[in-house]
Order: C-alpha cells, then structure tokens, then sequence
C-alpha cells in the first residue's frame, strides 16, 4: 500500500508537492497552473507553496516549451512546459519533441500518446511524464553535469524503470541468451528507431560483444558510427571498434580507417584511458551495492542486474566527465563500497561462477577491452587485418603484465555457452599431462591462470584435489594459503565439484586460530563462501552455507566475532534467504560476544 492509500484509509486528506533544488516546495496544482499560465502568455502568477503561503512569481515562456518560474530569490526553467497545451495536436508534437530527446520504452510512449489523444494532461500526469523523462540516460548526464556534491542517492537511479529504458525489460526467462535474441532484441530495434539518442543508448550497454545486434545496426551510415568518437566510456568506444570491423568484413573499405580512429582514441592517451577507467570501476562498485538494496523484491535475474550497473557505469562515465581527479573518485568508491561490494559479489558464483568480483578494477577493466579488441581482429583474415589496427592492439597487450588477463571472462560470459579451449581430445591430454607433472600447487603456480582461461574443467577435477592434498607446506600458514585455497574453490565453483568445495572449507578452518586477526579470518570466509558455490542447486547451497557460518561461528576468535557478525548482515541484505542460513551463526556470535 502507497503512502496515498494509507492516508486515505485513516482518513487524511494529502496535498501533492514538488520540490525545486531542494529548497522550494510548491503545491502540485498551483505549479502547473503557473505553466499553464505562461504558455497561455501570462507573465505573472501566485503559486501556493508546500507549508500554505503564497509567494508572487514572474512568468517566462521561450517557445517550443521553456518556462521559467521566477521567485525573488531563485529561478527554475522547465523545458517540456507545451505538454500542457489544450491543442491535441499541440501536445502530440511536443510528446514527439521531448521523447526524440530522452526516449522511454515503447509500451510507455504508447500510453503517453493514448493520453494526449484523448485529453489535456492533468497535473498529476503531467508530473508523472516528467519523472518518467527525468528517469532517462541523457537527463542523468545533464543533472550531473554540474559542479556538485556527490553521493551514492544522486548516482544510482532506484527506479528499474530507468534501467528498462537503457537497457531493455528486466530478464523474464531463464536463459540469457534467450534474452538476447527476444526482449532484448526488440528493446534495440526500438532504440535504433531513435537514432541518434538510441544508438547512443546501445553504445552505452555494449559490455559484450553478444549484446550487439550486428545485423539490426547495417543501416547505420559510417557517419553515425564517427559519432561516437566523442564518447567518454570506454565500452562505448570498443561498441564502435566493432562495429567498424563488422563492416570491413563486408566490404566497406573506409571502415579500416574509422576503426583507427577508435582504437587511436581508446588507447592513444594513456592517462585519459585510466582516468575513464577509475570512473567506470568506481561507479559500476557503487551501482553494484546501491541498486541491490531497491532490486531485490524480487531480485531481477544476476545477468540482467549486471547489464543494467555496467551499462549505468558508462552513462556515469559520460556524465561525471568533468572529474578531475578520478583517481580520488574511485579511492572513495573503493573505501565506502568495497567491502560491501565483496561479501555482495561472494554470493554471485551461484548463479555464475566464471567472473570475479575483483575483475572491476581499472586494470582488469583495460584487460578486457584489450582482450574484446584482440578478438574482434582475429574475426577478419590475416590478408584483411589492417595494419594500423595490429599495432595498437598488439602494442596494448604489450603493455599488460600477463597478456591472458585479456582473456578471461568478461562479467556476461559466464551466462553464455563457454567454447572451452580443451574440447579437443588432444588439448584434455596436454593440460592432464601438465598437471600430472607437478607434485604440488607450490610446483604450479600458473594454474589459476589457467583455471581463468577456461582451461580447466570438470574433467581435471580430479588432479586439481591430488595438487590440494599435496600442498600441505603451503597450506600450513595463510599467507602462502590464500592464493591455492582462492584458486580450488574458483575451480570448485566453475565445475561445480561439491566435493573439492567441502575440502577447501575444511582447509580453511583448520587454518583458524584464536591469534588470527579478523582480517584473516575474514579472507578465510570468503573463500569458503566462493566454494560453495559448487552447489548450483539452491537447496544444497543454503544448506552449505549454514554449515559455514555454524562452523566458523564455533571456531573464530572473539576478536573476530564482531566483524563477522556484520558480514551476515551485509550478505543477508544481498540475498535475505540467507537469513535462515545463518540463524544459527549469529546466535553462536551473540552468545560468544555477551560472555565476554
């Protein structure tokens, strides 16, 4: 029930306000009589204010909608003031007007339509249709645009309605990739109808080569694509990259030459390119954690979640351009969010285990870009490959530490079929025969590289649980314990092995002690709750994860108790089942925490 129902039912009568920056509260009817007023050429009005007073405005109208609200001490311009006209076909022409400039879906334009058609808008409608229009990318971009304070509120839209807009319906079946090709699709073919605002839209949702409708964008002249040259997030420039190689691999031959121009812009200045990737890290960490708290009742599926943050990231990208120190921007984001934005993300390899949550830094975010480029020139043939593109790819992936880092599984990947680089007979035996090889995780370190690439799966499970058994040495302190226990249960997760799962559980609690720091014991944590993710059915994983909790309730230090007591709550506002999984751990850490 709204808070207007609840009013109604006790018997309270409610008047509609709107606020103006924050300082001007005005009755709803009395502001959109004063727009009616100025359209009509009236140049004066009396506005009744939120707390009853009545304050004398000056009236200005700048056709085709501007008006601007003139109070002795503050002014406020509203643009889309010719919805109000009384003329039908007035109205339809500015609904034309304003949704050229910020879109909505096409379910919602219908009924705006249908409305017009029969009647004025009443002030009610009239303030709907403008949060509606306020809910859009491009008004995100203009209201951030200015030199302001900023925080998580003003950054991420609560409403999914903002992320259907961008980005399509929230996810109704099952498959991912079904989406791809039927909401979805459809949502694409709308937005390309509202070239250039809805290219735009799509350049911003391109964190996967799979959500790129290649066929649907043939229309597009090169100029249009030139056009994004001038876009400040980085997806949104390798969105262009490929769709130049798309054309060059059908014969448009100035294509080669757009594609530099890309390529040019993305990696040409080194520090423009890091000063884009510490926005879209730092905003894609806050959308994370932020949205979760308004999209979880009921959650949205995890792959369209993901698309809609990341999608938002490059639209805050583009907005928060002004931004000089970004380094400091996405120090912040990491020191309010990060933790929260761990224990979220712990619980993600659930439903798709392949991508890891720190795979958002800038670093890993240049990887992928680097890795998306990589591939998107491996689809021409050698004869085809301009040079000019070999060379500023192969001089960005020159510049990573580990070139495979441009190749591990982009956040979407993992919800897509996974062309496994073993599935040949005789690439199974060579990566065996290189396992069978080592006696121990300390005599392969490259492993989890290996685990990243795709290249180890459930077929190898079985040597993966010899190499942990092995490591005792390693494992007997959890400094040189860490990296082999992230590594097992990234690998029980992505191959589901429930059995390797419980053994780095058990691993990671022998290695508590009562001097243990909350820090490590924390650590041991999530590693434990990444491997249980090996149980992809939902049952068994809230059973699993009671066991977790009970168990390390039992065995952590007090000083310990605390910290993890705050790390249920952090996990159980992510997923608030887990309230029933950890019912028992808290009442443990309770017990322990008053007996001290």
């Amino acid at each position: 029930m709204d808070k207007g129902n609840v009013a109604a039912a006790i018997g309270l009568k409610t008047t509609p306000v709107v606020v103006f920056n924050g300082t001007h509260t005005v009755v709803v009817e009395s502001f959109v009589a004063a727009l009616r007023s100025a359209i009509g050429g009236e140049k004066a009005a009396t506005i009744k204010m939120g707390d009853a007073s009545e304050r004398e405005v000056k009236l200005q109208y700048v056709p085709p909608g501007n008006v601007t609200i003139v109070f002795d001490d503050a002014k406020f311009t509203f643009p889309e003031a010719d919805l109000l006209t009384s003329t039908k076909t007035a109205r339809k022409r500015a609904l034309k007007r304003v949704f050229s400039q910020a879109p909505l879906t096409a379910d919602e334009e219908k009924v705006w339509f249908t409305n017009a058609e029969r009647d004025v808008l009443s002030a009610g409608e009239y303030t709907d249709l403008v949060q509606q229009l306020r809910d859009t990318p491009e008004n995100v971009i203009a209201a951030l645009g200015a030199p302001q304070p900023l925080n998580a509120e003003k950054l991420i839209p609560k409403e999914l309605s903002y992320y259907t807009r961008l980005v399509g319906p929230i996810q109704k079946v099952a498959n991912f990739a079904d989406y791809l090709i039927g909401e979805c699709k459809q949502h694409s073919s709308w937005l390309l109808s509202r070239r250039p605002v809805g290219l735009r839209r799509l350049a911003y949702s391109a964190v996967a080569r799979s959500l790129i409708p290649f066929d649907e964008l043939n229309g597009l002249a090169l100029s249009e694509i030139a056009d994004l040259l001038a876009a400040e997030d980085p997806f949104s420039l390798v969105f262009g990259f490929e769709l130049c190689q798309d054309r060059l691999s059908k014969g448009e031959r100035e294509a080669a030459a757009l594609g530099t121009k890309f390529l040019k812009r993305l990696f040409g200045d080194e520090a423009w390119l890091q000063s884009r990737l510490e926005l879209f890290s730092a905003c894609a960490v806050i959308g994370m954690v932020t949205l979760r708290r308004a999209a979880n009742d009921p959650p949205p599926p995890l792959s369209w979640f993901r698309l809609a943050v990341l999608s938002h990231a490059g639209v805050l990208a583009t907005a928060l351009r002004g931004i000089k120190k970004t380094s400091g921007f996405f120090k912040w984001s990491a020191n309010d969010f990060g933790g929260t934005y761990l224990w979220h993300l712990v619980i993600d390899p659930r439903d798709e285990p392949r991508w890891e949550p720190d795979w958002i830094g800038p670093g890993a975010v240049k990887a992928e870009l680097i890795g998306r480029c990589c591939n998107t020139l491996m689809l021409l043939k050698p004869a085809k490959r301009p040079k000019a593109w070999k060379e500023l790819i192969d001089s960005a992936l020159g510049g990573l530490d580990t070139k495979l880092l441009a190749f591990f599984p982009g956040p979407l990947d993992g919800f897509l079929p996974l062309s496994s680089p073993i599935q040949a007979e005789a690439a199974l035996v060579e990566v065996r025969s290189l396992l069978r090889g080592r006696s121990s995780f300390k005599r392969a370190p490259g492993i989890i590289l290996l685990a990243y690439g795709g290249a180890i799966d459930a077929r190898l499970k079985d040597e993966i649980f010899r190499l942990l058994e092995s490591s005792n040495e390693q494992l007997a302190k959890l400094k040189t314990a860490d990296q082999v226990l992230r590594c097992c249960a990234y690998i029980a997760a992505i191959t589901r092995d429930q059995e390797l799962g419980k053994a780095v559980v058990a691993r990671c609690l022998r290695l508590i002690s009562h001097t243990m720091k909350p820090d490590g014991v924390l650590r041991l944590l999530l590693i434990s709750m990444q491997a249980c993710a090996a149980n992809a059915d939902r049952t068994a994983y809230y059973q699993e994860a009671a066991s977790i909790a009970t168990r390390f309730a039992y065995s952590v230090p007090l000083s310990a108790a605390l910290e993890m007591r705050k790390v249920f709550e952090t996990m159980k506002c992510r997923d608030p089942r887990l309230a029933a999984s950890f019912g028992r751990a808290e009442a443990i850490l309770e017990a322990l925490l008053l007996a001290a």
